[in-house]
């Protein structure tokens, strides 16, 4: 989020008040849900009603690109919501950024250029569909790993007792050996 500044500059240039800072202005707990996590009970939690609206109004801010950049050129690990992506998604979006400029991910922070960020933000208006394939096949590799490492046998049955597929299907058996 773009914080209580009232405005920040877009990629053109012009100054334009940010919708995040507009709700702050209004109001601030309002906006420390939607954006940021709450205490409850001593524990950090997130409002799922907040987020959702704050992730609409994040989606179609202009200066979405900008926020975007200044949390990745700024380092992050955090359960805030930033140019509408949550942790997860701004570390495939670092990624994607990444490997398209030929860097690191750490190398992203402090010192890159920012005009790079917003340049490739600019050069790629497909990036909320790309982070989303990214992190669908994430997820995918993950599961395979998980798969062919054991981990989601059924350890409560011995290796004898778990379910076999059967082979050759009924139908198909009883017709080859009548």
């Amino acid at each position: 989020r773009s914080g209580r500044s009232g405005g920040r500059r877009d990629l053109g240039g012009a100054m334009s008040p940010a919708p995040c800072a507009v709700v702050a202005a209004r109001d601030p707990a309002l906006a420390d849900r939607m954006w940021s996590t709450v205490e409850v009970d001593g524990e950090e939690t997130v409002d799922p009603d907040a987020r959702r609206r704050a992730r609409l109004i994040c989606r179609k801010c202009p200066l979405r690109a900008s926020c975007l950049t200044d949390s990745i050129q700024g380092g992050w690990k955090d359960r805030n919501l930033v140019g509408g992506l949550e942790y997860r998604a701004r570390v495939a979006l670092a990624q994607l950024i990444a490997v398209d400029l030929g860097v690191s991910v750490a190398g992203l922070h402090g010192r890159f250029p920012r005009w790079r960020i917003e340049a490739w933000f600019r050069l790629h208006p497909d990036w909320p569909a790309r982070i989303e394939a990214q992190m669908t096949g994430q997820w995918r590799r993950s599961k395979r790993r998980s798969r062919a490492s054991g981990a989601l046998r059924r350890p409560d049955l011995p290796p004898d007792l778990r379910p076999m597929p059967d082979p050759v299907g009924g139908a198909v058996q009883g017709t080859l050996f009548d």
